[in-house]
């Protein structure tokens, strides 16, 4: 029997959870699989270890574990295919194959760009687009955000920047400190290369409120729970669904 585990990020904001959780479950109607289960990589139970665990006990034969992650750094590389391995080895009855995050997508970018239109601020030629994103150390966080930008270039936004919460740089707040200051004219649209940002959303605040804020800033939504991200995810796992050769 097939099972899907999807594994969500985690937060100590109950609300991105639950937000989370709501987006997962609207894209397991779409599914055709008799086991549909969802844990979290951190912060929030059942862990990958007690999902996979769960699967097993209601009769899957075969999982397949989808990541809800937007781009492929360390717990797509590393997390995720480690806990894997551990749970090959205590079910070696049982075949388990990883799906991939999303991806750099011209799909997702449409969506960032109704992200931008929702502010009804209308971006001019003064204006910069700073795109915050979660930050890795992985050289393909970078190489997948210099991807992005060239595809919003392509549609029209010129002025386009990256910054990242953690881990690499140029952070948040050395971005906000070099456009903010600079853009008399103009304004500063902050688009969070977000899922589920959740206490991430208060380090955006912080920073913008150390910087004293403004009407020349504009803090955009993140990606969120959108019908486009939805259908993605579904085609992603139906397509392993349906792929014999899988596994």
């Amino acid at each position: 029997m097939q099972a899907v585990l999807y594994i969500s990020h985690g937060s100590r904001v109950k609300e991105s959870v639950a937000e989370a959780d709501a987006f997962l479950r609207c894209c397991m109607k779409g599914i055709a699989s008799p086991i549909q289960q969802i844990c979290y990589l951190e912060l929030v139970q059942p862990d990958i270890h007690k999902g996979i665990d769960t699967c097993v006990r209601l009769g899957a034969t075969q999982v397949i574990v989808q990541p809800l992650l937007l781009l492929s750094a360390g717990h797509a590389k590393r997390d995720i295919p480690r806990e894997i391995r551990r749970a090959q080895a205590r079910y070696p009855q049982i075949t388990f194959k990883m799906g991939l995050p999303f991806g750099v997508d011209e799909r997702i970018v449409d969506v960032l760009v109704k992200r931008l239109t929702e502010s009804n601020v209308l971006i001019g030629p003064k204006d910069v687009v700073l795109l915050v994103g979660r930050g890795s150390s992985d050289p393909e966080i970078a190489e997948s955000f210099a991807l992005i930008c060239r595809m919003m270039k392509l549609r029209g936004f010129q002025n386009i920047a990256v910054c990242y919460l953690a881990a690499t740089k140029p952070t948040l707040q050395d971005a906000l400190m070099q456009f903010h200051a600079r853009l008399p004219k103009g304004r500063l649209f902050l688009l969070p290369y977000l899922l589920f940002p959740g206490l991430l959303k208060r380090i955006i605040d912080k920073a913008i409120n150390d910087i004293g804020g403004g009407s020349n800033l504009v803090l955009c939504q993140s990606l969120g729970f959108h019908p486009i991200l939805c259908q993605l995810l579904r085609n992603k796992v139906q397509g392993m669904i349906e792929d014999d050769s899988f596994f």
